[in-house]
This record gives structure tokens, sequence and C-alpha cells, in this order.
């Protein structure tokens, strides 16, 4: 473990320890004393678990800031920036760097794809799954994070247990209390007979925890408080039920930043992230167009001749960025086939937004304050400027119904929704 002083009345100085707990305080006898006059004598500890290196405050008068917010405890997997009293520290995990062997299968508890990146993923989900450890799946918008929570349920000790679904993205605020813990008789108006939550209801399983990222502030401590008692409280009850359940959750953000901003508690990052999982974006994994391709042929769910791409159509979804990943890949062949008058799916079958019949003839002008500034900035400012134009002729196209947007888009319509709140074209 290295700390490293950043700021304050000791800084800069940087320490290095390989002892299972390092107490740091102004105290004599604590592995790393700090003369700073705002640090108690115990103030807090970097203590080394199973789950991973744990800062703890021990009941300091000023506590621990991560963020801009106050925490008691934080899981430490990657460089993080704290402060205490008026110092502040950078506290680094020094760990042996292991090289995942890739697993040699093409397909993994239903995820298709025998890409390197893909059979990596295969690698590290055979090893978290048989464990009891929380995972947090990352990954873009139609990625399959979905899948990969499967995966990690189906191969686990648990698999003969419930696997329930909750996706913050889509349950109204004032609803999530009651969705995730419950609620007694009599708890409010309409509620005639006790009702479990989707904590009971996945006791002996899994909990899966969709678009997390989503959940708002205010709701964040019931549900941390929840992991830490591994007990939940119906709403309008007064005891608590204990719950036995595994949790995995998925997100399209970076928590880690959302947790600097101060949009995401620290604490229950770090109680969700003890081990986590990137689903790479499908344009990361182009090799795996073919066998996709015949994975979503079979899957069409009626009868048909189509057994392929033709060379044009192969040659596009080669070069196409697929900003909606495999899910909008999978739209894009299933919509083709009824289209399709041969074995080979060509490009009068595919939809106008990807064969290009819209598109200007020869190269796209760009506005120069839009490609002004550095690489990623630029970058940037024209995924916002595509965004905003491809989302409004999007719904124009689809006559402003947004579930038939969605479709078009092959993305789902809470992703949808969200961009179009994101650019105010809705």
């Amino acid at each position: 473990m290295r700390v490293r002083i950043v700021s304050g009345p000791d800084a800069p100085a940087d320490h290095v320890f390989d002892v299972p707990v390092v107490h740091i305080g102004a105290a004599e006898g604590n592995e790393l004393q700090l003369s700073d006059s705002a640090v108690s004598g115990r103030h807090c500890e970097i203590r080394r678990t199973p789950a991973g290196p744990l800062l703890r405050d021990l009941g300091s008068t000023n506590g621990i800031r991560y963020g801009g917010n106050k925490v008691r405890e934080l899981y430490v997997h990657q460089a993080t920036r704290v402060r205490v009293g008026r110092t502040e520290m950078e506290i680094s995990p020094i760990d042996e760097v292991h090289d995942i062997e890739p697993a040699e299968a093409d397909h993994f508890e239903g995820i298709v794809g025998g890409s390197q990146a893909m059979r990596e993923l295969y690698s590290v989900l055979s090893r978290v799954a048989p464990t009891e450890l929380s995972v947090l799946v990352h990954g873009e918008t139609g990625t399959g994070k979905e899948l990969a929570s499967r995966a990690i349920h189906a191969r686990s000790n648990r698999r003969g247990g419930p696997m329930v679904v909750f996706d913050a993205a889509a349950v109204p605020h004032d609803l999530i209390a009651r969705e995730l813990f419950g609620h007694i008789k009599g708890a409010f108006t309409g509620a005639e007979s006790d009702a479990p939550g989707l904590f009971e209801k996945a006791d002996g399983g899994t909990l899966f925890l969709d678009e997390i990222g989503e959940l708002p502030l205010d709701l964040q401590p019931h549900l941390l408080r929840a992991l830490e008692q591994r007990a939940v409280r119906r709403v309008g009850d007064t005891r608590y039920r204990p719950v036995d359940v595994r949790i995995v959750a998925a997100t399209n953000r970076d928590l880690n930043h959302e947790v600097q901003e101060g949009r995401f508690r620290a604490d229950l990052y770090y109680r969700l992230a003890t081990v986590e999982i990137v689903v790479p974006a499908f344009r990361d994994r182009l090799d795996d167009l073919d066998m996709l391709v015949n994975h979503f042929l079979r899957q069409a769910g009626f009868s048909h001749g189509v057994t392929g791409l033709s060379k044009d159509v192969t040659a596009l979804f080669r070069a196409w960025r697929w900003p909606g990943n495999v899910r909008e890949l999978r739209n894009v062949v299933q919509r083709a086939i009824p289209f399709t008058d041969g074995e080979l799916i060509p490009m009068a079958s595919l939809p106008d937004a990807i064969a290009g019949r819209t598109r200007p003839e020869g190269p796209v002008e760009l506005d120069p304050q839009l490609v002004s500034g550095t690489y990623h900035e630029a970058r940037e400012a024209l995924m916002d400027a595509f965004e905003l134009q491809y989302l409004d002729d999007l719904v124009k196209r689809a006559g402003g119904n947004l579930a038939k947007a969605a479709r078009m888009g092959g993305v789902d319509r809470k992703t949808l929704y969200r961009l179009l709140n994101r650019h105010g074209l809705r």
C-alpha cells in the first residue's frame, strides 16, 4: 500500500507499507503519524480484507472526506484521494499483476463471441462467479451487461435460488423503497396486505441492480444499510427481516466520476464494486460479427431462408460505430430478415440511418468551433452534435412515436428517453 501526502502540514511525502493494518493519526504509535492538528490521535486505518484494502474511520472528530462527501469507510481498489483534517492523501494499492488466461470457448452461459476480449471476459466471469463477492458490471448500453450478470448467477453456488432484477432507471422515485424492501398492510393508501420486496424475493439467490447509477442520491443510504446489515425493513414496519442475497449491479456510467461529482455515495460504490467487470463495446470486438449475425438469424423466432450478409453489408457493418452495440446489431439483422428475398441480407434491407441513403454526398463540413481544443474536447463536442441531430431526425422519422423511434434506432426506450432529456428534445 502506498500513501502519498499531497497537501497539508506533512506534504510532500510518500510512504509504502507492507503490513495487514496501517493506522493513521496524530498520536505516536500510528504506522503513519501526521502533524496536522485537525487530525485525531487515532483517525483512521487501512485494513487488508478479502475484498480488498478497506479505509475506515476510527471515530475521528473530522472524519474522512472523499469526493466532497464524508464517508465512514470505503474500499480502495485504485488510486484514491481522500482528506483527513487539512491533509489530502492519495492511497494506492500495490498489487501483483496477473495475466488473464483467455478461455478457450467461444460462448459462455448465453453470451456469444470468440474474440480475444470476450474470451478474457469469460475467464474473469468464471473466476468471480463461484465467490460471494459483490460485482459491478460496466459497459455501454446494449453490450450485454445483464447477460453477464445472469452468467455470474448461473455459474454461482446460488444458481438453484432466484435471480431477481431491479431496474433503477425504470421505477418511479416514490416507488423504489417499497419495490426493494416491500411494505406492510396499511403502510400507505391502497396497501391492503403485506408484500415482500425484491430483497426478500431474492433470498438465497442473486439480486441484480440494473442501471444502479440512476438510483436517486437520497435513496442510496437505504440501499447501503440493507447491504451492510443484510436485513431489510418493509415500508411502514418497525422490525428488520434478515436476507441472504448476493448483489450484482450494472451501470453504463463512470461511478467513480459520479462519486467525485457528489452524485453517488462513495461508501455505496465501494460496497457494490468489490469486483468490477467491463463488458467490451461491439466496435472493440468486430471479430465476432459473423458469429453474432448467425446467432441472431437462428434466434429470429420464425422460419426464413436468410443465411448471412452480402459483401457490401459486411463491409458496412465493420465500418459502422454501433452506438447501440450488440443490441443494435441484433435489431438491425432481425429487422432485415422479412425484407430479404435471397439468402444474403442486401443493403436495400437495412434501415436508412445505417445504409446511408440520407447521407449527403462528398465530405462533411464541420463547424470549426466543434473541432477546436483538445482531441477529447473536440470528440465530445462532435458526439453531442451528432446525438442531437440524429435523435431529432430519428423521432421525426418515427412520427413522434418514441417506442417506434427506439426500435428504429436499435436502443431501448429508457436509453432513448434519457438521451432526449439530455439534449432538451423531450
